[in-house]
Formats: structure tokens, sequence, C-alpha cells
């Protein structure tokens, strides 16, 4: 940064100062000396001071002339040492840029007294856009060419808990730059909001550098439902043609609005899973679901055959469907413990990349448990089926964005 701000100077005096405007960066509330190079030289030679006052003072802030010194010698061609007075932002936290006119003498037979404009860009951040979707956020960074900086974002709850990270990158000036979020490293949890900060730094001569924090925040229009870090098993339709236990005759309906009911032989191991995953294919009938999943009690009590339990009565179905009454797709569903209809999850893989968008379309009873290391369980669907469709292998673990 520094380098770049000596180039920008020594830009400025070789072309002549009234053809240049020099920019530099001011903290609210902050003197700041405008422009403020180390020297670094081990054989500089004084060869001119430039006086300068100022001429016309700016609207948000006040100016203090001082000396430019320009040196030459072999140790000076890396940074020069150079004072331009000082400058105060007092305007407030409206304006973005301020310029005042400074009155520089030049040396004999370079035009004497001329009029040099120096444009303040008061140090801001705000956000354009931020999406935990995308995994970006773009901002609007404000301030003169010589300020570079990381971003810090706290994502905060409504109750206050923070999760905090920063950019290994700095980031200089511009009115849409764009920020990866880091979303693996976003813990559990409900956040209402994020906080936002550009962690500058002001150089001055003879001082350390001094940190600035330049902060904002940004509400999204629904809280983000961060899960964290998920779990994702994996379950299917159970299939009698892969179950081996013996047949065992149970009662089936055609329809709810049929209501045609007859007996049919089923493996008992078939009916055991049909019950606990809540649709099964039959070898005979197709898919069939246990009467308690579905309200045949009531759709078909004048044709309730008498003195059945209703576990013991399955209903013929056309397709897969869950707790949401939706077709169940394979590779899109997913089922979770507390039933949220509509909703949609974003999975990130631990490199920050997506890894794929799932439905929530299905009920998880058993998904309260079983994290195994995680922040929390998520059976999702698949088109490949068994026996027993919750033996299969994990689909893997993912960090979790669920929307609305």
């Amino acid at each position: 940064m520094k380098r770049n701000k000596c180039a920008a100077l020594l830009l400025a005096l070789a072309g002549g100062w009234a053809q240049a405007q020099s920019i530099t960066t001011a903290f609210p509330g902050e003197e700041y000396i405008a422009f403020a190079i180390s020297s670094v030289g081990q054989d500089c030679k004084l060869i001119w001071e430039y006086e300068t006052s100022v001429l016309t003072q700016g609207k948000y802030g006040t100016a203090t002339a001082g000396k430019v010194s320009l040196p030459y010698g072999n140790g000076c061609p890396g940074v020069f040492p150079f004072a331009i007075g000082k400058y105060k932002w007092t305007g407030g936290q409206a304006a973005l840029e301020d310029t005042f006119i400074l009155n520089v003498k030049f040396p004999p037979g370079e035009g004497g007294w001329q009029p040099v404009p120096v444009t303040v860009k008061r140090a801001a951040v705000s956000v354009k856009s931020l999406s935990l979707e995308k995994g970006t956020a773009v901002l609007n960074l404000n301030a003169g060419v010589d300020t570079a900086g990381t971003i810090t974002f706290d994502f905060e709850t409504a109750g206050g808990a923070v999760s905090s990270q920063t950019t290994s990158s700095y980031y200089q000036p511009g009115s849409a730059v764009s920020v990866e979020i880091d979303r693996p490293k976003i813990g559990r949890g409900k956040y209402a909001k994020a906080n936002v900060t550009w962690n500058t730094t002001s150089y001055r001569i003879g001082a350390d550098p001094v940190m600035h924090a330049v902060k904002t925040t940004h509400t999204p229009s629904k809280p983000w439902n961060v899960l964290g870090l998920v779990r994702y098993s994996q379950y299917g339709v159970t299939d009698e043609g892969q179950c081996t236990a013996p047949l065992v005759q149970k009662w089936v309906v055609d329809s709810l609005t049929e209501c045609n009911f007859s007996q049919a032989l089923f493996k008992s191991d078939f009916l055991e899973f049909t019950s606990r995953n809540g649709t099964g294919r039959s070898s005979a009938l197709g898919y069939i679901k246990p009467g308690t999943a579905t309200n045949v009690a009531t759709a078909c009590a004048a044709q309730m055959p008498p003195d059945v339990p209703l576990q013991d009565i399955y209903v013929q179905v056309s397709s897969v469907t869950g707790a949401c009454k939706t077709e169940l797709k394979g590779g899109v569903s997913v089922a979770t413990f507390e039933k949220n209809c509509k909703a949609t999850e974003t999975l990130v893989k631990s490199t920050n990349k997506l890894f794929q968008k799932r439905d929530v379309d299905d009920k998880c009873p058993a998904c309260d448990g079983d994290f195994r290391g995680t922040e929390g369980h998520i059976d999702a669907f698949t088109n490949i089926n068994a026996c027993d469709p919750h033996q299969m292998v994990d689909l893997g673990n993912y960090w979790t964005l669920q929307q609305p």
C-alpha cells in the first residue's frame, strides 16, 4: 500500500501538480496526514521544498497546509518522504467525498504558485447484496487508492450469538467488490443480521500504522436458517423383491375412493419396513402404504372389514408420497425431523462449493438423533431401493442452509 501511494505522488510531481489531482483517504473524527510516506532512502539529498497553503477548504473537513520535500540520490528511488499537511473529516456519515485546493509553490521556471485539487474519500463500506445461498457478498468499499484491508463477517442471531470469519485476502476500494463467504465456517443458528467490517489501515510519518474498523450492518428479508454441518443418510422405497421372510396375509384396499377391500399375501419383513418407511413396492400390487399413514378409516368407514386392526390394512397408491403429500423425487427430496414442507436446502461441500439443492418433502421421525459428530441429521430420498432402505450408505456430511 505504501508503494501504491508513493507511485501516485511521484506521478503527480513528475507531471506537474497543476495537471494532477491527488486522492487520499480520511477516517471520520480523526486528524489524518493526507500524504505520509516514511523515508527508506540512505543517500537522499534535498533539492527543493515545495511550500503550500490551503487555497480553498473542502465542504466536509478542514485541511492544514505543510511542505513537500523532494529529494534525490541513490537510496531514494524506492519510497520518498512527503508531508502535505493534515485533513480532518468533520462532515458526518452522509457524504463520501470531499475536495480542497492546495496552493503549491513550484521551483523557479516551473510555474510558481499553482492550485492543486486534493480529493479526500471517507472510508466507508456498504452492502449491495449478501447471499449465503451463493456464498458471496457484493460490497461498495469507498476510500482512496491508498487503502486496502481484510473483510470480517459477524453473523448474529436474534439472541446475540455470533459466528465470525475474516478473509485472508485484502480488498481495495470499488463500487462492486465481490467477497467470498466461507459458509462451512458458519455454525448452526438462525442469523438475523450480518455485521460487515472493512479492516483498513492508515499510515503516518513517524508513527505506527493505525487500524480502522469501518463497519456496516446488513439485515436479510428473512433470517438465515443455517443448519450447520448435517449428516445426510439415505432412504428409498422398500422393495418386496429383495426381501426374504415368510409370507403373511393382510387386507388391501384398492383406493380411498372405490374402497374395494381384499386379502393378499406379503413377505413379513417387507411389511415391517413398509410400515416404518411409509411406502413399499410389492411384487404383485405395486406401491402400497400402511393404513395408519392414511385416512382409510374415515374415507372407507362403511366398507372397512369388521374387527380388523388398522395396522393390518394397506392402501394401494400410484406413486411414492411423503408427509407433505407430494411425490418424492430421488436425488431431490429430503425428510427432516421437523415437518417443513416447501422449504429448500442448499448443500455445500467443505470446500465451500455447492453440492446439491434439495426440497423438503417428507418427515423423518428418527432424525432427532444419530448425528454422528455433526450438528444435525436429514434423510435424503434415493431411487436406489432395498428390502431395508435404511441400510444404505450415507450421502455424506454437508453444510446446509434451509430456506425459508
